[in-house]
């Protein structure tokens, strides 16, 4: 009974233990006998299951950011038709809008989607030839329209057709990205620069 007092010890601290503070660990003596190694080993677990939980809140935060803004903008776009009669024109032009924050939408989720397959540890980049001047000319289309309720204007300049290895999804994921970056952060009425170059090693 007394030899295995500690290993009571250890399920006792451990029932007490709450997934709202994963910070707690379970008490190592010192004495460096099997005790401290099974003490230690479960602290070590919960080192990892609380990165990975600190992981999860942190995606969450950060998925819930990005989902507000298209969300918003969908929801203006919608109180916006039904505030007064439009016309073809100005329903034609908030749909367009609309399209565009689908767009954004779609992108977060397939973000949302590839990180979780990433963290399955799923093998999910496709390696293909891919024109790289190409990609970036559509999603500066379809990032424009935001682009101009800003008053930004977007200029690309390419050294000619240029292929690259890559995923085609991931590749226009990383670029509508960098754009909708440079959108939100650059002040009105400003220009953003976008270069597609041929670098030699």
């Amino acid at each position: 009974r007394r030899s295995l007092e500690p290993v009571r010890r250890i399920m006792r601290q451990a029932r007490e233990m709450e997934a709202r503070d994963l910070s707690l660990r379970i008490p190592v003596s010192g004495t460096r006998d099997e005790i401290d190694q099974l003490a230690e080993t479960l602290n070590g677990l919960l080192d990892r299951i609380e990165r990975k939980v600190q992981e999860v809140q942190r995606f969450t935060a950060d998925a819930s950011h990005e989902l507000r803004t298209p969300l918003a903008a969908l929801r203006g776009n919608a109180e916006v038709l039904l505030s007064r009669p439009r016309s073809a024109e100005e329903l034609r032009q908030t749909v367009e809008e609309s399209i565009v924050q689908y767009e954004r939408l779609q992108r977060i989720a397939e973000d949302l989607l590839l990180l979780a397959r990433l963290d399955a540890g799923e093998t999910v980049m496709r390696r293909e030839l891919l024109p790289l001047d190409i990609a970036v000319t559509d999603v500066v289309d379809l990032y424009a329209p935001i682009a101009e309720e800003k008053g930004l204007s977007i200029r690309v300049e390419t050294s000619g057709p240029l292929q690259v290895i890559g995923d085609d999804g991931r590749l226009r994921q990383v670029i509508g990205n960098l754009l909708d970056n440079a959108i939100k952060y650059t002040p009105a009425q400003g220009r953003i620069q976008i270069s597609v170059e041929r670098f030699s090693s």
